[in-house]
């Protein structure tokens, strides 16, 4: 019996992205929205695909072209897993494809430092932490500075009365 060595293709994991189902309207308006602009499909048929997940959205890819393919769409709130499972893979209906999709939106996306609209989401929320934290901060201790806060803190008997004292 012959063996054959197996040559680098052969050896080269393919990676698949599959589209899990959608938690919410929303995101799947977004998702559809997403794949119509990139993709060359219609709104119809963008919604075809979500509505029928899990499906495998692309498949034959290498590592690192899945992950920038999955970075891009998560910002839409997809669920999408990126798998060299096949066991997996037949499980799921797949996308046909008339003509490969270009990954142009890629290389726009990747040109940039950083998405802009995860950074702004996360400079919101960070403002939305800091003014909660400071309506907490104000219940708590009323009007008073930080300064006075630490100090009361550090010790009551040094700290200056906001009230008259009655024993005194």
């Amino acid at each position: 019996m012959l063996f054959k060595k197996k040559t680098n293709t052969e050896t080269k994991d393919i990676w698949a992205l599959v589209l899990n189902s959608l938690p919410n309207e929303i995101a799947k308006s977004r998702m559809i929205e997403c794949m119509a602009k990139v993709f060359p499909i219609s709104i119809e048929e963008a919604s075809d695909l979500v509505d029928n997940t899990p499906i495998i959205l692309l498949e034959g890819l290498d590592q690192v072209t899945g992950e920038q393919v999955q970075n891009y769409f998560l910002a839409t709130g997809a669920d999408l897993i990126l798998t060299e499972d096949r066991t997996f893979q037949r499980r799921c209906f797949r996308a046909v494809w008339p003509s490969p999709p270009k990954f142009d939106f890629i290389e726009s996306e990747s040109e940039s430092v950083s998405n802009p609209s995860l950074a702004q989401k996360e400079d919101d929320l960070n403002e939305v932490i800091r003014q909660s934290n400071s309506a907490i901060l104000k219940s708590l201790y009323g009007s008073k500075s930080s300064e006075e806060k630490i100090d009361e803190e550090r010790d009551p008997a040094q700290a200056t009365p906001n009230t008259p004292n009655e024993f005194e």
